[in-house]
């Protein structure tokens, strides 16, 4: 569950749930002001799932909302791309989650490892995905836990 191998694009791992708190300060103050932010987790069922953010998010404010046309959820585990709706919320956070991708699309709650407190109600802000997507991405779970989160810049210039 890594990335290592690749060598274009450059990437710059900023999170890992198995060496940092699991403390959401402690997660955006390692993606803060960054640029091209692949998360990815394995879920308990061992789906590989993720996101990509293109913009930054400049503040650990309490409640943070995050519109980026560019973003998108996938599924390595299904091979899928999901592109976010132009009109919706890519990425937010809020003191009683960890983060969460689309509107409510995936919620990741805090202390995401030890307990049910992530969710999907997949795949309301995301273009092209049918009714029969529902809960797709995480392979039919809706409560479910994470057994690894990291995070990585993505550097698209790397000479």
């Amino acid at each position: 569950f890594n990335m290592t191998g690749f060598k274009y694009p450059k990437r710059e791992k900023l999170y890992d749930s198995k060496i940092d708190s699991q403390e959401q300060v402690t997660f955006i103050d390692k993606i803060k002001n960054k640029t091209n932010i692949l998360t990815v987790m394995k879920i308990e069922n061992d789906h590989i799932i993720g996101s990509f953010l293109h913009l930054p998010i400049k503040s650990n404010s309490v409640s943070l909302h995050v519109q980026d046309e560019n973003s998108f959820l996938f599924s390595i585990t299904q091979n899928e791309m999901y592109p976010i709706k132009k009109e919706s919320v890519a990425y937010w956070h809020h003191p009683q989650i960890f983060f969460s991708f689309g509107n409510i699309d995936l919620i990741i709650g805090n202390h995401f490892t030890d307990n049910y407190s992530s969710f999907t109600n997949f795949p309301d802000s995301y273009k092209n995905v049918g009714k029969d997507y529902k809960y797709k991405i995480t392979g039919g779970l809706y409560h479910f836990k994470i057994k690894a989160l990291e995070a990585y810049e993505i550097i698209l210039n790397n000479k």
